[in-house]
């Protein structure tokens, strides 16, 4: 079932090394909802641009990139999350990563199925990831 709406859900930080609040926003991709995008992104740090991972969901995550990060939001650390790949027509995330860096913008994905428990702790690592090479790129323009 497709997102329709935005829910917005706090995150008390456990098992990420981060003093920073933590916020996920999960809203519809449909593109009768991309106008409000560009609001709801407004001093965002990290992306997780989660898609399923076919060709058509992937091809329109790619417009989202290229239509909306790579014109307002340069700065912005972009992950893809290559959802559902316990389907069978599912591309691999290495693919998708292709896929949704044709436009410049380094998009490393990674693999998941959204129902397995598991991920917790690979999203913990990601974000984590994320956070260390925000801060380096902070700390490299503060000391050049």
């Amino acid at each position: 079932v497709p997102t329709v709406n935005a829910d917005i859900s706090s995150y008390d930080g456990d098992g990420i090394k981060t003093n920073r609040n933590v916020i996920f926003w999960d809203f519809a991709g449909q593109s009768q909802f991309r106008s409000l995008w560009k609001n709801l992104l407004e001093g965002t740090d990290i992306t997780l641009l989660v898609t399923d991972s076919t060709f058509e969901n992937v091809n329109s995550t790619k417009t989202i990139i290229q239509d909306l990060l790579d014109k307002y939001f340069k700065d912005i650390h972009v992950i893809g999350i290559a959802n559902k790949q316990d389907l069978s027509n599912r591309l691999t995330p290495e693919f998708c990563e292709k896929i949704l860096s044709e436009g410049g913008r380094e998009i490393i994905t990674h693999g998941m199925i959204a129902i397995n428990e598991n991920y917790r702790e690979k999203i913990h690592a990601i974000l984590n990831d994320a956070i260390d090479k925000i801060e380096k790129k902070k700390f490299e323009n503060e000391n050049p």
